[in-house]
């Protein structure tokens, strides 16, 4: 997108920064990612960066307008509802990808959103790691981060938003089988970063309303759960016994809900309308002769 710095970059790009960076990586996490990691930032466009600006507002505006609680009595399944109270969504990831529109032009175009975390402290790390390791990347044009943001600022505003009053031994990264996602270089960037335990849900002990976890041979009480449990994934262990439920009314707060990932992420992408967000349809609501081999079916 920005042909000038794309060559000189790619002109003065070394193998051995590539695998300084890798090395890095796996020193300040124990292992390597579960995933490749690219071998170059990309380079946005002032151009590119408004456009994408513009749609993140289009989609926040809408989303604001939606009645969620009407929403998760249709599309969340009872099994899987809760009815404890929302609350807002702490963390909103929208996803774009870089298309070539009719004219040839690169715009974006929506691929994903989610009321859910992403990679947030391993991108943290990722960013400052390409400006360290890379002394083409033109870091007085560049950044990462967005506005005047700094890392020590996002890093601050992660912790605000994840441990909020509490403390850190009664805050705890919850996901299923940690050690197995690809994910997991994500878990010990926030375990590094935050000083929080990542724990497995089918470790948690529960005892009436409140749930705990075991440090040290002691029962830890927990206050505070930021969520990274996917509930799709759950089906997969249909033999899955967990100490407590999702949906169930426990003396905790979810960073965020769970309800959100099944209302934002899986329900209401046909609702939004935006020049830079892809037509789609509800399935039973599809136009008639609709080339589905044109489309993504996303389950709900």
């Amino acid at each position: 997108m920005i042909p000038e710095v794309r060559a000189s970059f790619n002109h003065s790009f070394d193998e051995s920064q590539y695998k300084a960076l890798l090395e890095d990586m796996k020193t300040r996490f124990d292992e390597p990612a579960g995933f490749r990691i690219s071998e170059t930032p990309v380079f946005i466009n002032k151009e590119t960066k408004e456009m994408i600006f513009s749609a993140c507002e289009a989609i926040i505006e809408q989303i604001d307008q939606l009645d969620f609680y009407a929403l998760r009595e249709k599309y969340i399944p009872e099994t899987l509802r809760s009815n404890t109270p929302l609350e807002d969504p702490h963390f909103l990831a929208i996803d774009f990808g870089i298309c070539a529109g009719a004219d040839g032009k690169l715009v974006p175009q929506l691929i994903e959103l989610q009321a859910f975390p992403s990679l947030f402290l391993y991108q943290n790390y990722l960013g400052a790691a390409y400006r360290k390791f890379y002394p083409a990347v033109p870091v007085d044009r560049f950044d990462y981060l967005f506005g005047d943001m700094t890392a020590t600022a996002y890093l601050e505003k992660m912790r605000k938003v994840i441990l909020g009053p509490q403390p850190k031994e009664q805050v705890i990264l919850l996901e299923l089988f940690p050690e197995k996602q690809k994910t997991r270089i994500d878990f010990w960037a926030t375990k590094k970063a935050l000083g929080i335990e990542v724990v497995c849900a089918t470790k948690i002990l529960k005892e009436g309303r409140q749930l705990f976890y075991e440090k040290d041979g002691k029962k830890v009480p927990i206050r505070r759960i930021y969520n990274r449990v996917i509930q799709d994934d759950l089906l997969q262990y249909p033999d899955l016994q967990l100490p407590f439920r999702f949906n169930e009314d426990l003396d905790v707060n979810w960073i965020s809900h769970p309800d959100w990932f099944n209302l934002i992420s899986k329900s209401i992408m046909p609702m939004l309308q935006h020049e830079y967000i892809p037509t789609s349809y509800y399935l039973d609501k599809r136009p008639e002769g609709l080339d589905l081999e044109n489309y993504v079916l996303k389950p709900l």
